[in-house]
């Protein structure tokens, strides 16, 4: 019972949205000025309810005048500046759908006053004015005033019932910053807070009052506003063109998708003869009995009928009380609509009483499908929290696939619960009708897909993570896409067994309500109800590909499958083929060239390898007369880049890691997992299946597959069935080798997975180890800027023995709006970068400089002129493998100049400072600091980046220094070698990434520091990395346990001849514990350079070499390794190339066969054609941004003519694609024409070439390194 002083919370705080009465012009009603604009709250930054009104002068009115519409608008002048500040913009959304963007179109008034028409036909298009506006513009001297005129038939008014169209006026008044595109002010004239006004969501209405009197403008005001207030809840189908209705066909058969008759023959087969078979059928018909066993009546009521859907209950602020993220309840199947917090141990419900944190008042939680909203006095004032709705999705997410908010699974909280056990009711029914043939397992499938085919066409999409209202479950990017994959999958094998159940449904569904919820009039059919439904899927996939964004390739994927469903020829070319949006263009054209869709986040690219992988499945062997008279094999298609996504997707994964790039969630939190321990490259099933349909990539594939033992593959495949939102188990009864078939690919050797360059992406993976287990994964990172904007360019990755050894902190975002996000998560303080005046990066690219796979040293280097413009910022690591062959060291270097703060930045992720040990600092040296590492007097959070790391102490040192972070099982020593600079070693603590702000843990961080008021300052960073394997246990385990090198310090350098010194070249002296070897690395920054260097025992060295390795033993060198090098000499060795790089000019290319021809300059030594193919030729030309990095393949040599071929495409985009990232470095690349369309290619005749000369050598045969020779 509620007492008196119980009050229900507001749920819409009246109208949401304005409503402007547009008058005809002389009909005696006069244009009002508009109300007053309101202060954007995009992010719930000011912890309101409602907008406050703006102090900005800026206002309009708005008329009718016979065929057009008058809109004019005066604001105060501004001063253009970045993120289009000081802009004027107009948004129309016409037939006021409030559908997401793609009914807007846009006028934007620069401050220069020039104007810019865009259409948002979903991505913005930016086009000619049409001749349906004109506009005038002008000033008084105090404000600006601009007029326009549209035709109504442009706002698409045709008749007297057209009289809404969706509108506002937006000014931005500080454009959103680089890193974060939901920063920045605005004002506008309509919106509620967490609206995004600059990008056309939260429009109000123009209301057109002509031909109407008094009373019924009131009657049409308040409807309109009544319907803006509510329109997510509105359940009603939308408008669907007729063109996409011209896309379908009727289905006429079964097994027209992603498999066969025969496929699933043979998954039967194996499902009954092998114990990996067996075992995955048993758990199929587990989850298939779970719902089977359910009346028709309960299976009927769990699809639920309303709108929204919310992916969780607060996306980005948890609960109302205690904040969070969308992990903050956890929900399941057998206590409906209720919610559990696992922070405070208690459900939450409709009609609960909550008490108001501030004013004490006692609150009814209601949420009848709309969301609570939270008054003032909660945490965050103004968020819709939406309970009703999040349970809704969870319910189609467990007939579905995989839910995608928490599932409780504590059976001590609630005894009765089965938390995801029994996810994905009906794909699950549909695999055990295939199996078992039990006509049960079809008809309640049938019935839960009858029901929802006959809900979705009224579903209005997903409510409260950024209104993705294109779709109609819930949203495009990680949901809706492969859960409707899953239906039709399912009803393609269901679709057979359809005239078996069809009588029991039409008696079932006669006696329940229609999608309506009125009595039937017409008999359900399966059939038909599916036929009306694919219209609907159909516009949101044609919608959702027109995205850049790596989504869209999620609807390519369904729209396919939907293609092979209805055996449609024609959508299926459609799809893969033709337009911007096709798969074909989408392989050309988004992101990269490089073939694999790579991305700025490692976390994504692995699942859109996956993706796409799987992708291939969809029309695998679709054929038809007209369109596909020939099957549809995309997997070995190199037009689709099936083969490229592979082969990067096999050496991708670090192991069982993912590098920590971008948007990546990762972790050292004990205990380590025996997978993550030994190396395992984690499972997935596209590498099984694409074994079985590729035979061109079973050499690269075999491998993977042979590395898991047969318990261990029998336990991944039966996991399997859970993990993923489109269930491939089918998939995997039907084409999965036995385990004997992959050992055949295990073969000798070291068996790790190889090093490898992105070669259009500028990252570098490089390797050494002797297995799995005890394999050093190093990534230099050099990917160009795309969406997630991280600043962690030229970043350093070490993975080993399970842990993520250097890494950034920052990862995954805790939530989107956090404050966390753009101050401290993307920031590059949080990244394993080096940083210059502790600025964060701007977007940016990178020059690939050197990527070199020797078998000793392997070395990567790259150069960045962009993400700190006007300074220099370059890297260059050296992977060295030890004479043990198990461990390795990095050598890294980083030069830097143009600012008077440099800072080389180091972490750990899960410990903490204290275990953190330094050598070569006494605890005297250390001083007490202050605030934060942005100064003492600048509070935590109080500015991006530095302000929210807590500054500990400093100590200043010119000696070598090293810190070691420890886990338990393995850690990472960084040795600096300084060449006798006073630099400091600064000591700080940034909060996790990923976890809620002020709630984090924290981390330790570790600052190399060179500052300086010079003009014109160069600083080199020479650090030695050691990761090393500790056996002791404990994170506090003995001191040194594990660690292989006993010292490093520098050489004396004796002598440099350059042209310009930039940089001062870099030796240093390695020794290791076994008192018996000895390596010295050497580095030469400047091309044309040489050093002259001596070591500790008075040897000398002379070198040009960018980067070289002479090892000892006992005192005598046994190998060098050394690239980029003409000369290196020393006490007992001196060999000499012709030059320090093969270089040449290209004079053809063949953009068919990818193939690339040189024309040499000089002679080229006989000895390089053995060393050549597998290495990276950069070409380059004065009119590109950067130089093109290409692995040599294939290569042959005629006299000087050099010709080799390429394994990625030589065509970047199409001419006229216009999305940015793409074109970012690209310089002034030539277009030609290409199958009858302008392209931008990578290379043309006339473009340098050079490799960098390598040089391995072995003095006398010694520990396996062969007998005396070179190369």
């Amino acid at each position: 019972m509620h007492t008196g002083q119980e009050k229900k919370a507001p749920r819409t705080n009246g109208h949401l949205y304005p409503v402007y009465l547009a008058h005809e012009k002389d009909s005696g009603r006069h244009a009002q000025p508009s109300a007053p604009f309101l202060e954007a709250d995009v992010q719930f930054r000011k912890k309101k309810t409602a907008l406050e009104p703006t102090n900005h002068r800026i206002g309009f009115i708005a008329y009718t005048e016979r065929d057009d519409l008058v809109v004019r608008v005066e604001y105060e002048p501004m001063a253009a500046g970045g993120g289009g500040q000081g802009e004027v913009i107009l948004y129309f959304d016409r037939g006021s759908t409030r559908r997401k963007r793609h009914n807007l179109f846009g006028l934007r008034v620069k401050p220069d006053g020039s104007l810019v028409y865009e259409e948002h036909n979903y991505e913005i298009e930016t086009l000619e004015l049409p001749p349906a506006i004109r506009y005038r513009l002008g000033s008084d001297g105090k404000l600006q005033h601009a007029e326009f005129r549209f035709s109504l038939s442009h706002l698409r008014i045709r008749s007297e019932d057209d009289r809404v169209i969706g509108f506002n006026v937006v000014r931005i008044l500080n454009g959103p910053d680089s890193a974060n595109n939901l920063s920045g002010e605005f004002v506008s004239w309509s919106g509620i807070p967490g609206d995004r006004p600059a990008g056309g969501v939260g429009n109000g209405d123009l209301l057109l009052t002509r031909g109407l009197d008094d009373e019924q403008i009131i009657d049409w005001k308040e409807k309109v506003q009544a319907y803006g207030s509510t329109h997510f809840l509105q359940w009603e189908k939308r408008d669907i063109p007729d063109e996409i209705y011209e896309l379908t066909a009727r289905k006429r058969r079964g097994f027209t998708g992603r498999l066969s008759r025969d496929d699933v023959a043979n998954a039967r087969m194996k499902a009954d003869s092998t114990e990996w078979g067996r075992a995955m059928k048993r758990e199929i018909v587990e989850i298939a009995d779970f719902w089977a066993a359910k009346n028709d009546d309960e299976l009927f009521d769990l699809v639920p009928v309303g709108n929204p859907r919310a992916l969780s209950v607060g996306q980005f602020f948890g609960d109302p009380l205690h904040g969070g993220k969308r992990t903050a309840y956890q929900v399941c199947l057998e206590r409906p609509y209720h919610y559990y917090s696992p922070v405070t141990k208690t459900w939450w419900h409709n009609g609960m009483t909550l008490t108001n944190p501030t004013t004490g008042e006692r609150i009814v939680l209601e949420d009848d499908g709309g969301g609570f909203v939270a008054p003032e006095g909660f945490p965050n004032p103004g968020v819709r929290y939406m309970f009703t709705a999040s349970y809704r999705l969870f319910l189609i997410s467990m007939l579905l696939g995989k839910p995608y908010c928490s599932v409780l699974e504590d059976k001590t909280v609630w005894p009765e619960t089965t938390g995801e056990k029994y996810a994905a009711a009906i794909p699950n029914l549909a695999f055990a009708y295939q199996l078992t043939q039990n006509r049960n397992y079809a008809y309640k499938a049938l019935l839960l897909a009858g029901r929802l085919a006959e809900l979705v066409p009224y579903m209005n999409g997903n409510y409260g993570s950024g209104y993705y209202d294109t779709v109609q479950i819930a949203e495009p990017t990680t949901t809706e896409c492969h859960w409707l994959a899953a239906y039709f999958d399912a009803l393609d094998l269901l679709f057979d067994a359809i005239a078996d159940v069809d009588g029991d449904l039409k008696t079932l569904f006669a006696g329940k309500p229609d999608a309506e919820g009125k009595t039937r009039t017409k008999p359900f059919c399966v059939k038909t109800a599916v036929d009306d439904m694919i219209p609907f899927v159909l516009y949101s996939c044609e919608i959702e590909r027109t995205r850049n964004a790596d989504w869209s390739l999620r609807y390519i994927n369904l729209e396919l499958l939907l293609a092979g469903y209805m055996e449609s020829g024609k959508l299926m070319r459609r799809v893969l083929n033709e337009g911007p949006y096709s798969l074909k263009a989408k392989v050309r054209n988004n992101f990269f060239r490089d073939g694999r869709y790579s991305y700025d986040s490692f976390g994504y690219i692995v699942q859109i390898c996956d993706q796409v992988t799987m992708m291939a499945n969809n029309n695998y062997g679709f054929r038809d007369d007209v369109y596909f008279p020939e099957a549809i094999d995309m997997f070995e298609n190199p037009e689709y880049g099936i083969s490229q996504v592979v082969r990067y997707y096999s050496r991708l994964y670090c192991g069982n890691l993912t590098p920590m790039f971008g948007d990546t969630i990762a972790d050292n939190k004990e205990p380590i997992s025996d997978d993550r321990r030994k190396g395992k490259l984690v499972y997935s099933q596209a590498f099984e299946i694409a074994f079985a349909r590729m035979k061109s990539l079973r050499g690269v594939l075999g491998p993977v597959l042979a590395q898991y033992d047969a318990e261990e593959l029998l336990s991944y495949r039966v996991r399997s069935l859970f993990r993923t939102n489109v269930k491939h188990s089918m998939l995997v009864l039907a084409l999965a080798a036995e385990w004997d078939e992959y050992q055949a690919y295990k073969g000798g050797g070291s068996n790790i997975q190889p090093s490898f360059l992105v070669e259009d992406s500028e990252t570098s993976v490089l390797r050494a180890g002797t297995d799995a287990r005890n394999c050093k994964h190093v990534v230099l990172y050099g990917q160009p800027s795309a969406g997630h904007k991280h600043g962690d360019k030229l970043g350093l990755w070490i993975g080993a023995y399970g842990y993520h050894l250097m890494s950034a902190v920052g990862g995954y975002p805790f939530t989107w709006l956090s404050p966390k996000f753009d101050a401290w998560e993307i920031h590059s303080a949080a990244c394993t970068v080096a940083l210059i005046d502790g600025k964060n990066q701007e977007p940016s690219y990178s020059k690939l400089r050197c990527h070199y796979e020797g078998e000793w040293l392997q070395v990567s280097g790259m150069e960045n002129s962009t993400a700190y413009p006007g300074s220099h910022y370059e890297r260059w690591c050296m992977l060295v493998q030890a004479p043990d062959l198990e461990n390795a060291y990095v050598v890294d270097l980083v030069y830097l100049s143009g600012g008077g703060s440099f800072d080389y930045n180091t972490m750990g992720l899960d410990t903490s400072l204290d275990q953190v040990r330094f050598e070569g600092i006494a605890d005297a040296d250390w001083i007490p600091m202050k605030g934060t590492l942005a100064g003492e007097d600048v509070p935590l959070y109080g500015e991006p980046g530095y302000g929210w790391m807590k500054a500990l102490r400093k100590a200043r040192t010119d000696r070598p220094v090293s810190w070691t972070y420890r886990y338990a099982g393995a850690g990472l020593k960084v040795r600096t070698v300084p060449d006798g600079e006073a630099r400091e070693i600064i000591c700080c603590l940034g909060e996790r990434g990923g976890e809620e702000m002020g709630k984090s843990r924290w981390e330790p961080f570790v600052l190399w520091r060179d500052a300086g008021e010079e003009a014109d300052r160069r600083s080199v960073f020479a650090a030695v990395l050691e990761p090393f394997e500790r056996k002791g246990g404990g994170a506090g385990g003995k001191d040194g346990d594990g660690e292989f090198l006993a010292s490093v310090r520098p050489l004396t350098l004796r002598g440099h001849e350059s042209r310009s010194a930039r940089y001062k070249p870099v030796g240093m002296e390695i020794r290791y514990r076994d008192g018996r070897h000895k390596d010295i690395v050497i580095a030469v920054h400047e091309e044309g350079g040489k050093a002259a260097f001596v070591d500790s025992d008075g040897s000398e060295y002379t070198t040009d070499a960018k980067a070289l390795l002479v090892r000892y033993r006992d005192g005598v060198p046994i190998a060098l390794e050394a690239v980029g090098c003409s000369v290196v000499a020393g006490d007992t060795f001196d060999i000499a190339r012709n030059g320090q790089t093969v270089y040449g000019t290209v004079v053809a290319t063949d953009l068919d066969r990818r193939e690339i021809q040189v024309e040499l300059s000089g002679s080229l030594e006989e000895e390089c054609m053995r060393w050549l193919p597998g290495q990276v030729a950069l070409i380059d030309s004065p009119d590109y941004d950067k130089p093109s990095s290409y692995v040599l393949r294939d290569v042959s040599r005629q006299g000087n003519r050099l010709t080799f071929r390429s394994g990625i495409s030589l065509i970047n985009l199409d001419s006229d694609w216009k999305q940015p990232y793409k074109r970012m470095g690209l310089g002034t690349k030539r277009s030609v024409s290409y199958e009858g369309k302008p392209v931008v290619v990578d290379v043309k005749p006339g473009d340098s070439f050079r490799v960098w000369n390598s040089l391995r050598q072995t003095f006398r045969s010694h520990d396996g390194l062969g007998e005396e020779g070179s190369e």
